[in-house]
C-alpha cells in the first residue's frame, strides 16, 4: 500500500514541480518509477507491477539517447 500511495502522490504532483508537455503517458510513469526508486529507495520491480509498465520498457527507456528532435524542443521550451 506504500507504494501505491506514493504513485499517486507523485503522479498528482504538489503544483510546484511540472513535468514537460512533450512527455507521453509511458515516459510520464517511466519518470515516476525512476523518481521513487531514487527518492525513497521502492523496487523497480514492484513499481513497474503496480503503475502497469514492464520493467524491461523501463530499462529500455532509462538507456535511451534523446533524439535530435526531442533536443531541439527541450532547448526552445527553456527559452
Amino acid at each position: 500500500m506504500e507504494v501505491e500511495n506514493a504513485i499517486v502522490k507523485k503522479l498528482q504532483g504538489t503544483g510546484k514541480e511540472r513535468r514537460p508537455f512533450s512527455l507521453s503517458r509511458k515516459e510520464n510513469c517511466y519518470v515516476v518509477v525512476y523518481e521513487l526508486h531514487k527518492e525513497q529507495g521502492h523496487s523497480i520491480a514492484k513499481l513497474c507491477k503496480v503503475i502497469g509498465v514492464s520493467r524491461s520498457g523501463y530499462y529500455k527507456w532509462l538507456k535511451n539517447e534523446p533524439s535530435a528532435l526531442e533536443l531541439t524542443t527541450e532547448k526552445i521550451a527553456k527559452r
